[in-house]
């Protein structure tokens, strides 16, 4: 850390043992900075393979995704430059790696949220959750680090420092002003068709935000519905495509009927076997020599449903067990922390 930084990481007497704290530059490069730039890197790549292997309509431009790909490239512009100009530095006078490494990461970063949010468009998905999530980590760094320089420069309890020159508060602001228009702008889903040529039963969570999925705000016209009157049967919304049992039964179909038909291929060319057999044997020995069961037993494929299971809900039960494990977690820990 001392060969990045050439600082500390952590100070507790800057950031928790006083009443106006403020962060390390360390920290706020690799603790706030770096830390959503490696969830993005760790999480976008299973993101982008599961919307290449899924089809769906092509999301026409709008004001939204446009806006969204102006802020990527705003964000890609400013660490550019603010590189440069650390290179610069470089070559005049002593500067920390992390000062020239950390936008050289957010500028690779933006590029790659660029280029997943190009091919989230042509596959027809609406809304990204590590996009999201890595906006709104990314905002809350940009943040940290926005209120320290704020306070190492204005705040008359701190000298002044000459690590926050004009160039380098400006990139600041602006880092922290990008950010969070993005984070607002990804708070919001692109809309495939209008608004008017939605059908009336069709379920609101396939039009929804990601933040909408994540607090059921999608549900609210159904909630409130429900409180104005009783509910009835053509008040409900239509499944989603990807919730009907006929798409499901075909995705699973893919991997089941392949088994099916070996297994019926194994137990054709064992019944033919067994055929042949008695044919060979003289009449009286057929009734006296019986052929062992394990001998058909040994060819015929043993079906399990198990593997066709896994292989198409296998990420959703891996998820799924994941939250349970970590739920399970804090159920038995909550008890020794408290």
């Amino acid at each position: 850390m001392d060969q990045i930084c050439s600082t500390e990481f952590w100070n507790w007497n800057l950031t928790w043992s006083t009443t106006t704290p403020i962060f390390t530059s360390c920290f706020i490069k690799i603790g706030l900075i770096w830390a959503p730039i490696a969830f993005f890197w760790i999480f976008a790549p299973a993101e982008i393979y599961y919307m290449i292997r899924k089809k769906g309509m092509k999301v026409p431009w709008s004001i939204l995704n446009i806006s969204k790909l102006i802020a990527v490239f705003l964000l890609m512009v400013l660490s550019l430059i603010e590189m440069i100009y650390q290179m610069i530095r470089f070559t005049k006078t002593d500067v920390r790696p992390v000062e020239y490494y950390t936008p050289f990461l957010i500028f690779v970063t933006m590029v790659a949220v660029a280029i997943m949010m190009f091919i989230q468009r042509r596959k027809g998905k609406i809304t990204s959750g590590v996009i999201f999530l890595f906006s709104f980590f990314f905002c809350l760094g940009t943040a940290g680090g926005y209120y320290t320089a704020l306070q190492k420069t204005f705040n008359k309890n701190f000298a002044y420092d000459k690590e926050f020159e004009y160039f380098q508060f400006s990139a600041i602001v602006l880092y922290f002003a990008f950010s969070f228009i993005l984070f607002i702008l990804n708070c919001f889903a692109d809309m495939r068709i209008k608004p008017s040529q939605v059908p009336k039963r069709r379920s609101p969570e396939e039009r929804a935000s990601f933040l909408s999925i994540l607090t059921f705000w999608w549900f609210n016209p159904m909630a409130v519905l429900g409180y104005k009157k009783p509910l009835a049967g053509e008040d409900m919304w239509e499944l989603n495509d990807e919730n009907k049992s006929e798409t499901l039964q075909a995705e699973f179909n893919k991997y089941w009927l392949p088994l099916v038909q070996k297994a019926n291929s194994h137990h054709s060319e064992v019944r033919a076997s067994l055929s042949r057999r008695y044919s060979e044997m003289p009449n009286d020995d057929c009734t006296k020599v019986p052929i062992s069961p394990t001998d058909s037993e040994k060819d015929i494929a043993k079906l399990s449903i198990l593997k066709p299971i896994l292989k198409t809900f296998g990420w959703e039960l891996f998820f799924t067990g994941l939250l349970k494990l970590g739920a399970s977690v804090i159920t038995f820990v909550n008890p020794l922390i408290l």
